[in-house]
């Protein structure tokens, strides 16, 4: 089973999902590649991979790819675990403007959703940005530093995975960045391939309870 998917979704997901299926099928054989949205489309039409699971700001519409959202999840602003902001019972997006950003840009996607995420609530964009185009820097840097991110909320639903960084429990609305999987449309899956959706489907489903 051909794989690329987005880095908080190997972060996740899709990890659960295959230890998951890998103890039903442990013949099932996978290979995984890192990608994001919409860069991962390349591979998945040029046959390079089955099956494309990435974030994404809307369903995707596009005549030649079958799109299927599996978890529906909006974005958070994150610091390290014990930033000051984490005091707060709820903070409110405006709070956050003093802070120094670090916003995960390996493609436009990521700046347009940061961008976003103030203007539909009437907000300038926070003077202090750095871009960074690894998703294992901007982690690295928010656990290190006084620096505040964006990240999908389901990052944080792997109890077993601990990570230096903590959510915040915002008052205001939030973007949207759903997880979508993403096919071939009129590409005849195999067996496996058909099977290992259904898995996904099934973990999605468990994280959406426990981020619920």
């Amino acid at each position: 089973i051909r794989v690329c998917a987005s880095p908080a979704v190997c972060m996740g997901l899709l990890p659960r999902a295959i230890v998951n299926f890998t103890r039903a099928r442990p013949g099932a054989r996978f290979q995984i590649q890192e990608g994001i949205y919409p860069h991962i489309l390349k591979p998945l039409r040029g046959g390079d991979v089955d099956l494309a699971i990435a974030l994404v700001p809307e369903k995707p519409n596009e005549e030649d790819i079958r799109a299927t959202i599996l978890l529906r999840d909006s974005v958070t602003p994150a610091v390290r675990v014990n930033h000051p902001m984490t005091q707060c019972r709820q903070v409110a997006l405006a709070d956050l403007l003093d802070l120094e950003w670090v916003v995960y840009k390996s493609s436009k996607t990521g700046r347009e959703i940061f961008d976003h995420c103030f203007a539909s609530n009437g907000l300038a964009t926070p003077a202090r940005i750095i871009e960074c185009a690894s998703f294992a820097c901007t982690l690295a840097m928010i656990e290190m530093g006084n620096y505040a991110t964006l990240l999908p909320t389901q990052i944080f639903a792997n109890p077993t995975h601990k990570m230096g960084i903590s959510p915040l429990y915002m008052q205001t609305p939030m973007p949207r960045w759903d997880v979508a999987l993403l096919a071939r449309a009129g590409l005849d899956l195999s067996p496996v391939c058909l099977a290992f959706i259904d898995e996904l489907h099934l973990t999605a489903k468990q994280i959406h309870l426990s981020v619920a």
